[in-house]
């Protein structure tokens, strides 16, 4: 435990230096040339990646703190069960089921009240004798 709590403190570390470290590149390479603006040191590279994570909900620091809380590879219990659910499932019990999550009310999903795929907009278009309007 003490071990992989170490090696997760090291990646917390390691991937902003290293964010930091590609921005500075990326910027000193670029927007000089491009834009005519000054070049900028690590610790400024370091800043506007720190400063991104903070304005766009931390993906990085999300993603490092989810796989400290999961593991690597395995998934919880819960999705396990939710996984296995799915898979045991018969084709029409998931189309009921994707039905009442989207709220539908005509025809059932992949396909028409015979269980043909004319269903929507197809069905909208047709008359009673199947002749298109």
């Amino acid at each position: 435990m003490k071990k992989r709590f170490f090696g997760f403190l090291v990646l917390w570390l390691a991937v902003p230096a290293a964010a930091g470290a590609g921005i500075m590149l990326l910027w000193n390479l670029l927007f000089p040339a491009i834009f005519g603006l000054t070049v900028i040191s690590y610790c400024q590279g370091l800043g506007l990646f720190l400063l991104c994570q903070l304005l766009c909900g931390g993906f990085i620091f999300g993603l490092i703190g989810m796989a400290m809380m999961f593991g690597h590879h395995h998934a919880s219990d819960g999705h396990r069960a939710i996984h296995d659910h799915w898979h045991n499932m018969s084709r029409e019990e998931r189309r009921e089921f994707i039905n009442r999550r989207m709220g539908f009310r005509g025809p059932s999903f992949g396909g028409g009240v015979d269980g043909t795929a004319e269903s929507g907009m197809d069905a909208k278009r047709c008359g009673a004798d199947g002749e298109a309007r």
